[in-house]
C-alpha cells in the first residue's frame, strides 16, 4: 500500500514538477540572424554560431555581441567549435578555416589540405581536431591545425556528410545522409583517430544528423521521422527508442544519463509549413512530454540547437532569429501553504531547512527523492507540538539539481520541490 501510494505521488509530481517549465523567447533585434549552435564553457560564457556571424556572451545571455563576421557578401559560417582553453575554430563555405586563441576576440585564417568545404569541426580539446568535409574527406590534427593527417578511406562520392563526433582521441562516429543510395550505409565508425572508418550496421535507415554523448558509454542520434536511437556500450550497438511524432531531430541535449531535451522540426508536404518543437525526457529517453511549439504555419521556422549550460538555464536557437531561454529556479523551493500545516524550505551553504508550523500537534515524516524517484533522505515519524517547528539536514554530498520533497502530517501528505546548487 504504501508503495502503490509513493508511485502515485512520484507519478503525480513529476507532471507538476516542470508545468512551469517554460520556454520564453528572447528579442535578436539587435542580433537577428539563424543560429545553428550553441555553446557555453560555463554559465556565464557562451557562444552563438550564427548564419552571419559568432555571437558571444559574458553575463549568462542577457547581452550578446558580434566577435565574428564573414567578409563576403555570399560568404555564411559552416561550423563552429570552441573549448574551455579559449580555442575556438570556425569554417565558412568559401573554403576557409579560422582558429582563435582567446576566447574569440581574435581570429586567424589556418589551412587545411583540401579543396573542399567543411561541413563539420569537432574538437576533443585545443590540439586534437576533425574536420568532416564535402568528398566527403576526413582529416585529423594534434597540434591544433599545424599539421594535418588524411584518412584512408575513400569514401562514396555519393555521401552527403551530415555529421562527426569523436567520443576520445580513438573512437569516433560519422553521419552521412545517402541522398543518392548507396551500399554502404550512413553511420561509420574508426577506433584509430579517424584513420580507417568501418560501416556499421543500424536498426533503421533513416537519415540521421544529430549525435550526443553523456559520457564515455551512453550516447542517443536522431533525424528523420522521429528516429530516435541509443547506446550504452560506446556506439558499439544502438537501440531503437519510441518518439512522440515524425519530426525531424535536429538537436540534442542531456543534462545527465535520464533528463534530456531535443530541438526538432515539424516539415509536411509542404515544405514551407515549418515549425519547430522542443521535446523533454527523464527516463533517458524512452518518454517524451512536448515543452515548446510555434504555432503551426509560423513561416519556416525551425528549433535547431539547444544547450543547458546548468541544471536551471537552458537555450534553443534556430533560424529567422528565433533564440529561446528557460529559467527553472523560478518554479522550485516550493512553500507549503495551507490551513493547518505549512513549510518553508531554506538552503543555506551546507544544509536545508524547513520552518514548519501546525495548527495541531501530531506525528510528522520526511523524505527527499531526487528527480528519478530514488529516496535520498528518510526521517521516520516524530511528535511536535502544535506551532513552529524545525526540519533540517545535511546537503553538502548532495548533487546540484533538483529534488521532490513529501511531508506526512497526521496521515495527511505534502509535496513540493527543491532547488539544490
Amino acid at each position: 500500500m504504501k508503495y502503490s501510494r509513493f508511485i502515485l505521488f512520484f507519478l503525480v509530481l513529476c507532471n507538476f514538477a516542470y508545468a512551469e517549465d517554460k520556454w520564453v523567447p528572447v528579442n535578436t533585434d539587435d542580433f537577428h540572424d539563424s543560429y545553428e549552435n550553441i555553446i557555453f564553457l560555463d554559465s556565464l560564457n557562451g557562444y552563438l554560431q550564427g548564419f552571419s556571424a559568432i555571437y558571444k556572451t559574458t553575463d549568462g545571455g542577457a547581452k550578446w555581441r558580434s566577435i565574428y563576421q564573414p567578409v563576403g557578401e555570399y560568404t555564411f559560417i559552416t561550423s563552429f567549435v570552441i573549448v574551455s582553453e579559449g580555442v575556438g575554430y570556425l569554417s565558412t563555405n568559401d573554403m576557409k578555416l579560422f582558429k582563435t586563441t582567446d576566447f574569440g576576440e581574435n581570429w586567424s585564417q589556418i589551412t587545411y589540405p583540401s579543396t573542399n568545404n567543411i561541413q563539420t569541426i569537432f574538437a576533443l580539446d585545443k590540439d586534437q581536431i576533425w574536420l568532416l568535409t564535402f568528398g566527403p574527406q576526413i582529416f585529423s590534427s594534434t597540434d591544433g591545425g599545424t599539421n594535418w593527417t588524411k584518412s584512408d578511406n575513400t569514401f562514396n562520392s555519393k555521401l552527403y556528410p551530415n555529421n562527426l563526433y569523436f567520443l576520445n582521441n580513438n573512437k569516433g562516429f560519422i553521419l552521412f545522409d545517402n541522398r543518392q543510395i548507396t551500399s554502404e550505409g550512413n553511420f561509420f565508425q574508426t577506433t584509430d583517430g579517424g584513420i580507417n572508418w568501418n560501416s556499421k550496421q543500424l536498426p533503421t535507415d533513416s537519415v540521421l544528423s544529430s549525435i550526443f554523448f553523456i559520457n564515455n558509454k551512453i550516447g542517443w542520434m536522431g533525424g528523420n521521422s522521429g528516429t530516435l536511437l541509443k547506446t550504452t556500450d560506446a556506439g558499439d550497438s544502438w537501440q531503437h527508442l519510441s518518439f512522440p511524432t515524425n519530426d525531424i531531430i535536429w538537436g540534442i541535449f542531456f543534462l545527465n544519463e535520464q533528463e534530456g531535451w531535443v530541438a526538432a522540426v515539424h516539415w509536411d508536404i509542404n515544405w514551407m509549413n515549418r515549425y519547430g518543437k522542443i521535446f523533454y525526457t527523464t527516463d533517458g529517453g524512452e518518454n517524451w512530454v512536448m515543452q515548446f511549439s510555434e504555432p503551426e504555419n509560423s513561416g519556416s521556422l525551425e528549433i535547431m540547437c539547444i544547450n543547458f549550460p546548468t541544471p536551471y538555464k537552458g537555450w534553443a536557437g534556430g533560424n529567422n532569429g528565433v533564440l529561446l531561454t528557460m529559467d527553472r529556479t523560478t518554479s522550485v523551493n516550493e512553500e507549503i501553504i495551507t490551513n493547518i500545516f505549512s513549510a518553508k524550505p531554506i538552503i543555506a551553504t551546507d544544509r536545508a531547512i524547513f520552518k514548519i508550523n501546525t495548527a495541531e500537534s501530531g506525528y510528522i515524516s520526511f523524505e527527499l527523492f531526487d528527480i528519478m524517484g530514488r529516496e535520498i533522505i528518510n526521517f521516520n515519524p516524530q511528535y511536535y507540538q502544535s506551532g513552529a517547528n524545525e526540519i533540517s539536514f545535511d546537503i553538502s554530498a548532495l548533487s546540484p539539481g533538483v529534488y521532490l520533497y513529501q511531508f506526512t502530517y497526521n496521515s495527511q501528505i505534502y509535496t513540493g520541490k527543491l532547488l539544490i546548487k
